[in-house]
């Protein structure tokens, strides 16, 4: 006979662990996620999810620099940022699947905190006269050079020693879909909202105050499994 459990194509089974790992995108970036879920009730789960997503300001313009590769840049752009955080909260099961064809539904909510790398972000400029061989690298200071003078972006390590950091406390809901037709498997779609607050002001353009609260709309594809 099949081994119901094992296969997963029983629907009553409970496990007691789970997990996914996917791909979360939002209106200022994306990046990956992990998230580790275990039952309470049989409706009821707590989870860890850790999550590395990048962070733009919404003011950024990409422009063509003047040389003759056109490198691209963001022209009054102060720091690229990238986050890495961890939320900690419970979620819901709405409806159960009552088939293999029909999906699963839950809510969760989660509070937690991360940290945003906010790294210079530097510009390569037209070299001096006196030194056209050594290239020209610097951040942006408002007034300290002009539009025309900019060749594009300088390497991405070029400030990584300046790197600071802007510790935040998070807050996130969501609603997400359990597409799976078996049982021990994950795949899950999950639409979220999440509220973050920076004690000290993330500034990522000139020209734009630093931000204290900041509210992202995410989605969220994953894939994994239960034992």
């Amino acid at each position: 006979m099949p081994d119901f459990e094992r296969d997963g194509s029983d629907l009553n089974v409970l496990y007691k662990s789970e997990y996914n790992i996917g791909f979360r995108i939002h209106q200022r970036g994306m990046g990956l996620y992990y998230k580790r879920l275990k039952h309470i009730t049989g409706l009821r789960k707590s989870f860890l999810d850790i999550s590395m997503t990048t962070l733009r300001h919404p003011k950024e313009i990409r422009m063509n620099g003047t040389a003759q590769e056109r490198k691209k840049f963001v022209y009054g752009k102060m720091n690229s940022v990238f986050s890495l955080e961890a939320l900690a909260g419970y979620m819901n099961t709405i409806g159960r699947k009552p088939d293999k064809s029909s999906v699963e539904v839950r809510y969760a909510y989660a509070i937690g905190g991360g940290i945003s790398f906010a790294k210079p972000y530097y510009y390569q400029l037209i070299p001096n006269k006196e030194n056209k061989d050594i290239p020209n690298y610097r951040p942006f200071r408002e007034n300290s050079f002009t539009l025309d003078s900019v060749i594009g972006r300088a390497p991405y390590l070029v400030g990584f020693d300046e790197m600071k950091l802007r510790p935040y406390i998070s807050a996130h809901t969501n609603i997400s879909l359990d597409l799976s037709p078996y049982r021990n498997l994950v795949k899950t779609l999950q639409a979220g909202i999440q509220l973050n607050y920076y004690p000290i002001p993330l500034k990522m353009m000139a020209f734009q105050p630093g931000e204290m609260f900041m509210i992202l709309f995410s989605l969220s594809f994953g894939l994994g499994e239960r034992w």
